[in-house]
């Protein structure tokens, strides 16, 4: 931090400076353009995780092909990822939040501590170039994101709005190319078993972690529950595995020829009305409020702790997100 403060202060930065000040001027982003419901709502932000492997077949496929287009794999990813923003949304203009290790110094290589950095990577495109140019391009974003990325892009941030809690993304990349071993001290007759302790809370709307290990490549994607529901985020996975078989095989096929599977059975569930009620309310009031409603083993609830539970949630919901 004193020597981000010293260059600052110096004029180090100032071609840095400029890069963000060019590369983020005038982009107008529409946060909540992939969400499957578009109501904001307000209070916490509840997430969930989905973990699964990329099928070994793609994972050769992808890494040949990386090779062979000179690319890293992450680059491959971010443009399909890029490719499936766009085929959802309509968006030609998109920037996704990028996280770098951040020691851009060799003496910082054996420090401990976070250094991690969040780039904005910013993409504009047209839909009759092929997708192996756009991964040309998205390759050309990324390489000038990472010379410039000593410069922390938050004091831009504050200097292009006074709302210092705004966003330019609601889609984060992550990618480790290093496993992540877990050493176990030897305790004896004991076993020791790592828990990982589920994720519970969202930091964007959707945030995808690639990890490699020895052998594959695993992909998490943690999604805000308020926004997402997991049959769409697995569509969401499965859809980019699909075109990304489709660009290894055919690298030339145009962008706008790509096509979403049919999402019929993906959609986030409806909103539910007042309305929606109205036919079990109106059951509920119809009985006498002594008799049992629910029994659950030997507990016994009656219609009118029903009603009292059911008021008291509804309550606490409407103060939470009113």
């Amino acid at each position: 931090v004193a020597l981000e403060k010293q260059c600052i202060e110096k004029g180090l930065f100032e071609n840095a400076r400029q890069y963000w000040q060019q590369e983020l001027a005038g982009y107008v982003p529409e946060l909540g353009a992939l969400r499957q419901t578009k109501q904001v709502q307000k209070g916490q932000h509840p997430g969930a995780t989905i973990s699964l492997n990329v099928p070994a077949s793609l994972l050769a496929s992808l890494q040949a092909f990386s090779q062979q287009e000179s690319v890293t794999m992450m680059m491959s990813l971010f443009t399909g990822l890029q490719l499936l923003y766009y085929k959802f949304t309509g968006r030609q203009d998109n920037l996704f939040g990028l996280e770098t290790a951040g020691r851009t110094r060799t003496e910082w290589e054996g420090v401990i501590g976070c250094f991690l950095n969040t780039l904005p990577v910013r993409v504009r495109f047209e839909e009759e170039i092929s997708f192996r140019q756009l991964l040309q391009l998205v390759k050309q974003q990324l390489l000038n994101g990472y010379k410039y990325q000593q410069y922390p892009v938050d004091l831009l941030m504050e200097e292009m709005t006074a709302d210092t809690s705004s966003t330019l993304f609601d889609l984060l990349i992550v990618y480790q190319n290093f496993e992540h071993t877990l050493e176990i001290p030897s305790l004896g007759e004991l076993q020791v078993i790592p828990f990982e302790i589920p994720e519970q809370t969202a930091i964007v709307d959707l945030q995808l972690e690639f990890r490699e290990y020895a052998g594959g490549l695993s992909a998490n994607l943690r999604y805000d529950t308020r926004y997402y529901d997991q049959a769409f985020v697995q569509f969401f996975i499965e859809q980019l595995c699909t075109f990304l078989e489709i660009a290894i095989a055919a690298p030339e096929t145009r962008v706008a020829d790509f096509s979403l599977a049919s999402t019929t059975s993906h959609t986030f569930n409806a909103p539910v009305t007042a309305a929606d009620f109205l036919p079990v309310t109106a059951q509920i009031k119809a009985q006498d409020p002594a008799s049992i409603a629910l029994i659950c083993g030997a507990q016994r609830i009656t219609y009118q702790e029903l009603v009292e539970a059911f008021t008291r949630r509804a309550s606490y919901l409407n103060q939470l997100y009113h």
